[in-house]
């Protein structure tokens, strides 16, 4: 399977859209400019944090909603058929894989261990197909809930179950950026997730830190700064600060 996939269901699945960073300016304010390594050299990145003015106002967002009369009484059907349709592919694709012995590791307590973890979804309005990343020897699948907020699940290579979403976003736009300096392989050892994601505090070569989510990787650790923590790039990006470790290169930072 071509992990050009992963990239386009990520960004698909999380409506990535470039942000005007003129906009955000107007409520958040320069904190602290420091020179980081990126993929493609080193950048000035300026730390953000709200103008003072709106410390104490309150911003509310709206995650919408479903009509009970229009939706209530089909969700449960959706969601089912969903699974079944889902279970009856990763059966045929993972015997599929093992028959024709595509991956030497590959045995038949992994399909088993996936078939446990994707009945933990089976609530859930959409299931994807399996995608094997051989490079670290696991499973992967997205998964949207009913409020349309993806998931990616599956087995490590410790067949143990993991699950990222806060850092999908990020983790997609990585992915493609190591992939075209490094290779399919270097990607996948850079962002397949090989346990979920747990709080963390980036802290950055000046001491400063940014509050986010991190999880492990072959490679070290991905982390992505909370919607809340901005930055601001030498070339007028803005976004959260992610801080991830590749092979080539070791701990390299960018703005997702």
């Amino acid at each position: 399977m071509e992990r050009k996939k992963f990239i386009r269901t990520a960004l698909a699945t999380t409506g990535l859209v470039m942000m005007n960073p003129f906009s955000l300016l107007d409520i958040l304010e320069p904190e602290t400019e420091i020179l980081l390594p990126f993929i493609d050299g080193k950048r000035k990145v300026t730390l953000l944090k709200p103008k003072r003015s709106l410390f104490n106002s309150v911003q509310a967002q709206s995650y919408g909603y479903y009509n009970n009369y229009s939706y209530g009484n089909l969700a449960p059907y959706q969601q089912w058929y969903a699974y079944q349709q889902a279970l009856a592919e990763w059966n045929r694709r993972l015997a599929y894989w093992q028959q024709q012995q595509y991956y030497a590791w590959l045995q038949q307590a992994h399909i088993q261990r996936m078939q446990t973890v994707l009945s933990h979804y089976n609530n859930y309005q959409y299931i994807g197909q399996p995608d094997v990343w051989p490079t670290v020897k696991s499973i992967y699948a997205f998964a949207k809930d009913n409020f349309n907020q993806p998931t990616l699940f599956g087995i490590n290579k410790s067949r143990q179950e993991v699950a990222i979403n806060s850092n999908l976003q990020g983790a997609a736009k990585i992915f493609n950026a190591v992939n075209q300096y490094y290779g399919n392989n270097e990607a996948e050892k850079t962002v397949g997730p090989q346990s979920s994601e747990k709080p963390a505090k980036i802290t950055l070569p000046n001491n400063d830190f940014k509050w986010g989510k991190y999880y492990k990787t072959e490679n070290g650790v991905l982390a992505v700064s909370n919607p809340d923590q901005k930055v601001m790039a030498d070339n007028g990006y803005v976004g959260q600060l992610a801080k991830y470790v590749t092979g080539p290169d070791g701990e390299q930072y960018a703005v997702v």
